[in-house]
């Protein structure tokens, strides 16, 4: 149960309060601003209510002000809730001025205050969520798990932000082996819903029940028996919806429209309470035109939809990615393999990585596997011709953005190793200052050992 600071002098004010609270929350109570300071240092209640006057003087609301800014000195993310007399404005302006969440009159109105104090902790846990959600992505490697720094995977990871909090369908679309279904999990947990189950389905399961099948299949992981009078409550995740037949669509439809399912060979029907997310390879929209896909269904999925790019867009996620990959291999299979070579690094630079993250995951897993020295080689990840030298005509098969940047690479490396490393004289030649050229080097990755001599 949540709790609250409830701050008040007046000793009916205070009783009445706490009656109509404490069905609901926990309720510290203090009538000054020393005991109040204590209780909530020992106990940092997420919303203070705090009457104003805390003295006997009616007018005289400084105590009231000392006790919102001491509170929200050290915690400044408590929303306080102040009360005040409805002909002192200049106190309500003072105490917002200060910090205060937001201020009521009296006499208190208690439906009112309930309200007032349902929407603070509403914003209070949003607000914590966020702060969580930025510590994760500001360790360096990425977000709830998914690792990824790249400004594509930031991109994601700022919308699962914003979307874990809500019920809205989720649509997650990208190639195979780019960690939808992680994607999917995350959501999960990141949401209200977390405490909840998490049911994944296979939609490549040819079986017309898959969404019974998938509650059977949880019955005997978690061991518990759904019955007629149960409410199924979570997230079902379906993966590879693409795959489903028009038979397999039209019952997912009926089910979300009518919130119930089907269970026990049809002998019972359950209501369920479920956020729904859906992962797909190809373009569902192509699917409608095509008549393979239901519209209805797709219109129902298709609420916010979440574009995972491929492992080749992102790039400064690669070797991020890989020595992930390499230390929880070398954990997993006590390995003492300290390192990549030089030529490793490059292939895996260079390569297209058709099977995106999973693909990496496994050339990786299999190198460290059969790998008997203290360093990955090029030749240990099996990848096809890691060697292979860049054929004249490379840019007819890069896209616009490839061929750019491998162009301004190829030139700045050409440009800094005629001038024999010299930066200014480089950046002379090439027409952008020192700095600008510092930066292109570093987003390039250039080494003056390795690419200037």
């Amino acid at each position: 149960m949540n709790s609250l600071l409830l701050i008040v002098a007046d000793a009916d004010i205070q009783l009445r309060l706490t009656y109509a609270l404490s069905k609901d929350y926990t309720v510290f109570q203090a009538s000054d601003k020393n005991t109040a300071l204590q209780i909530f240092k020992k106990n940092h209640p997420p919303v203070v209510i705090l009457d104003l006057v805390l003295s006997t003087q009616e007018d005289d609301f400084i105590e009231g002000l000392l006790c919102l800014r001491e509170i929200l000195q050290n915690t400044p993310e408590t929303k306080i809730i102040t009360v005040i007399d409805a002909d002192n404005k200049d106190a309500a302006l003072k105490a917002i001025q200060n910090g205060a969440y937001m201020y009521c009159y009296k006499p208190i109105d208690n439906r009112e205050l309930m309200i007032f104090v349902e929407k603070a902790l509403d914003i209070y846990q949003i607000e914590s969520q966020h702060r969580e959600m930025q510590k994760t992505m500001n360790n360096g490697k990425g977000f709830a798990g998914i690792i990824g720094q790249s400004p594509e995977m930031i991109n994601v990871f700022q919308l699962i932000e914003k979307i874990s909090i809500t019920d809205s369908p989720i649509l997650i679309t990208g190639e195979s082996g780019t960690g939808k279904g992680l994607i999917a999990q995350t959501i999960h947990s990141e949401s209200h819903r977390t405490k909840d189950l998490y049911f994944p389905v296979n939609c490549a399961d040819t079986s017309e029940n898959i969404i019974e099948n998938a509650i059977l299949a949880k019955e005997i992981i978690t061991k518990k028996t759904f019955n007629k009078y149960d409410t199924l409550c979570g997230t079902i995740f379906f993966d590879k919806i693409d795959e489903l037949s028009l038979i397999q669509q039209k019952k997912l439809f009926l089910a979300l429209q009518e919130k119930t399912i089907k269970i026990n060979n049809g002998k019972h029907y359950i209501s369920i309470d479920v956020r729904m997310i859906a992962a797909n390879k190809n373009d569902l929209f192509e699917m409608v035109k095509e008549g393979t896909f239901r519209e209805d269904l797709f219109f129902k999925l298709n609420v916010i939809e979440i574009k995972v790019p491929p492992l080749r867009d992102r790039e400064s996620d690669l070797m991020l990615l890989a020595y992930e990959f390499l230390d929880e291999c070398k954990k997993t299979y006590r390995k003492r393999i300290k390192d990549f070579t030089r030529d490793a690094k490059d292939a895996i630079s260079n390569y297209d990585w058709p099977g995106n993250v999973n693909e990496l995951k496994n050339k990786i897993q299999r190198a460290v596997l059969t790998s008997d020295n203290q360093f990955i080689e090029a030749n240990d990840l099996g990848l096809e011709n890691p060697d292979k030298k860049i054929p004249q005509n490379i840019y007819s098969i890069l896209t616009l953005k490839e061929a750019r940047n491998k162009f301004e690479k190829d030139l700045i490396a050409s440009v800094v190793k005629r001038h024999n490393g010299n930066i200014k004289r480089a950046s002379e030649e090439l027409g952008v200052s020192r700095p600008t050229l510092y930066d292109l080097i570093a987003k390039h990755k250039l080494t003056l050992k390795n690419d200037f001599q």
